[in-house]
C-alpha cells in the first residue's frame, strides 16, 4: 500500500486510505479498496473514473471506465502515454520527444524563474510567460495528444486551446508541479472542443486556463467556485467553462 500511502497515511481499516493534510487536517479524498481493485473517491464521496489523476501522494494513477486504478500497463488516456507500475504509480512514456520536450521545458523555466520564488510565484510566471509567448490560433491538427500539441506549440507559438494546455503540462512538469486535464462538457454531459489545466500545489487543485476570450485575460488559479463564476454572465465562456465536476479533485 506504500505507493498510496502519502507522507502521512491514515489508515481506516484494511480497506481505506485517508491522508492528513500538511495543516493537520483530514483529506477527504482517499482509496478504498473492492475486493482486490483501488478506487479514488472524491471529496463529496464519488468514485472519479475514466481519468489520470493527481493524488494526494503526488503521483499520477490512471482510473478506467468503472473507477478501478490500473496496474502494471501502458495505456493512453487524456493525451499522453503512461507506464504503470505494478503499485498502480503511473509515469508518462520516456520517448525522445519527451525528453525533448522536458529539456526545453526545463530551459524555459530557468530563464523565467528563480530560486527565491513561491511555487505559487513560479506557477504565475508560467502563466504570464504562455500569455506572451503563445498566439491564439483555432485551428490545430493535434487535439487529443499532448506530445504533439506541445511540439507545435514550441515550434510555431501558436495554437488552440489545447495547445496552450500541452505547453503549460511541460512548463508545470518543470517546477514540480503536477497537471491534470479538464475537457469542457455541453449540457447533455458530452465532451466539448475546449480544454484547461487543473494544477496542483501543495495539498490543493486550482483551475488555469490560459485561453483569451474577449475581455478576459485567461484564469489562473482559481478554485472551482470562482472559476465558474468568473464567466457566468459571459455566455460563450460560461458554456465553455462548464465540466463534469464529479470526475476531478475538488478544487
Amino acid at each position: 500500500m506504500t505507493a498510496w500511502a502519502g507522507a502521512e497515511p491514515v489508515y481506516e481499516g484494511e480497506n481505506k486510505i485517508y491522508y492528513r493534510l500538511s495543516d493537520g487536517t483530514m483529506g477527504n479524498e482517499h482509496w478504498e479498496k473492492k475486493g482486490q481493485d483501488w478506487y479514488y473517491v472524491g471529496e463529496d464521496g464519488h468514485i472519479l473514473k475514466d481519468n489520470v489523476i493527481a493524488a494526494y501522494d503526488d503521483n499520477y494513477y490512471v482510473l478506467d471506465e468503472s473507477g478501478r486504478m490500473l496496474r502494471s500497463q501502458t495505456v493512453f488516456k487524456n493525451g499522453l502515454s503512461y507506464v504503470i507500475d505494478e503499485s498502480g504509480a503511473a509515469k508518462p512514456e520516456e520517448t525522445e520527444e519527451e525528453l525533448i520536450l522536458r529539456e526545453y521545458a526545463s530551459s524555459i523555466i530557468t530563464d523565467i524563474t528563480n530560486n527565491s520564488m513561491t511555487l505559487e510565484e513560479k506557477c504565475d510566471a508560467v502563466f504570464n510567460y504562455l500569455w506572451v509567448d503563445l498566439a491564439y490560433d483555432q485551428t490545430n491538427e493535434t487535439d487529443g495528444n499532448i506530445v504533439d500539441s506541445a511540439m507545435k506549440a514550441f515550434d510555431l507559438h501558436r495554437g488552440n486551446c489545447y495547445v496552450l494546455l500541452a505547453k503549460a503540462h511541460y512548463l508545470y512538469q518543470a517546477i514540480g508541479v503536477k497537471d491534470m486535464v479538464v475537457q469542457a462538457v455541453g449540457t447533455n454531459g458530452e465532451p466539448i472542443g475546449h480544454w484547461w489545466n487543473l494544477i496542483k500545489i501543495g495539498d490543493r487543485y486550482y483551475h488555469t486556463d490560459k485561453t483569451p476570450f474577449a475581455g478576459f485575460a485567461g484564469w489562473n488559479r482559481m478554485t472551482t467556485e470562482e472559476f465558474l463564476e468568473s464567466g457566468k454572465d459571459n455566455p460563450e465562456v460560461n458554456y465553455l467553462h462548464q465540466f463534469d465536476q464529479t470526475n476531478y479533485p475538488r478544487s
